[in-house]
């Protein structure tokens, strides 16, 4: 029942005809299970984009507005049953996978996208050594490993030299995101770091009260951060759960973006286009980002070489 309920919830403020033909996106999420608390934020990301986007009109394809329609399942924060959720949502022809959240459970997911050619958009999902495997269907609009890492020692130094710790301590969760984590922050260490990483739920913050205070955390996205779209996030958020967006629930509502922009540039619900539209490659040209790959998308052509600096 959790299923079909998510799917009303995703229709519910839809303005347009009953008889609009859907964009059925499949989302596989840790509801419940160790994740759960994060994978909380991410299903209020989803759920806030795909509802802004039907009350906008919803997504247009090849000159039609159609509702996205969102089938959220449960995973329990089960590998095993985030594959066999996803092998659910490719029999029912979702045209695109969101991911939950914890690096395991998109790592998991990573070869059904593969097997299926469904492109699969993951968040909170810092592990690394997974984007080097070479996976077509995978993307992931979240920082990694060494981005976490090498962006702490500025913030560090930052710090008067006289007051800068000097001792090193690494938490290490036992997974292979927490290994890597760890060798990423023994590289980092080497320039001196101290550091003990908060989780992103909020209930850091309701378990430990004022104990939980100066604590650092990396998520990747704040609801201060100065963006388009990130006040209308907030002020929705705040309208459902009564405080500004969570850390992980901007990358999930930024993923549902990233998504609906591909099907409309694809003009199609044929996933290979759609993939195609999402592994776009852009180009600083005189001052401005242009669009230059897939050559059927670009604005403009792809400047190879580039111009030596005194002919700019």
């Amino acid at each position: 029942m959790r299923r079909l309920e998510v799917v009303v919830v995703a229709l519910l403020a839809l303005p347009l005809p009953a008889w609009a033909q859907p964009v059925r996106v499949g989302a596989v999420v840790p509801v419940t299970g160790r994740y759960g608390a994060g994978g909380a934020q991410v299903r209020a990301g989803y759920e806030i984009a795909v509802e802004q986007i039907n009350a906008a009109g919803g997504v247009t394809v090849a000159g039609k507005k159609m509702p996205l329609e969102l089938v959220l399942l449960d995973d329990e924060s089960d590998a095993t049953k985030t594959v066999a959720r996803l092998e659910t949502l490719a029999a029912q022809g979702v045209v695109a996978y969101l991911g939950g959240f914890g690096s395991d459970l998109p790592a998991a997911a990573a070869a059904v996208a593969e097997k299926n050619k469904t492109p699969y958009l993951g968040v909170a999902f810092a592990l690394h050594k997974v984007h080097q495997q070479g996976f077509r269907y995978l993307f992931s609009p979240f920082w990694k490993s060494p981005d976490i890492s090498e962006a702490l020692p500025p913030m560090l130094a930052s710090i008067p030299a006289g007051e800068r710790p000097k001792t090193v301590a690494i938490f290490q969760e036992k997974t292979d995101w927490g290994r890597e984590m760890a060798a990423a922050w023994t590289e980092a260490g080497k320039a001196a770091t101290f550091f003990i990483r908060a989780p992103d739920p909020p209930i850091w913050a309701k378990n430990l009260g004022k104990d939980g205070d100066y604590v650092l955390l990396a998520p990747g996205w704040h609801h201060a951060v100065k963006a388009p779209g990130v006040k209308e996030l907030n002020d929705a958020h705040q309208a459902k759960f009564g405080r500004p967006a969570d850390p992980i629930t901007g990358p999930g509502y930024a993923c549902v973006q990233i998504l609906a922009a591909a099907i409309a540039r694809a003009g199609t619900l044929d996933r290979e286009k759609v993939r195609d539209a999402i592994a776009l490659f852009a180009q600083w040209q005189n001052g401005k980002q242009e669009l230059v790959w897939p050559r059927e998308f670009a604005t403009v052509p792809l400047v190879y070489p580039a111009p030596p600096f005194a002919r700019r």
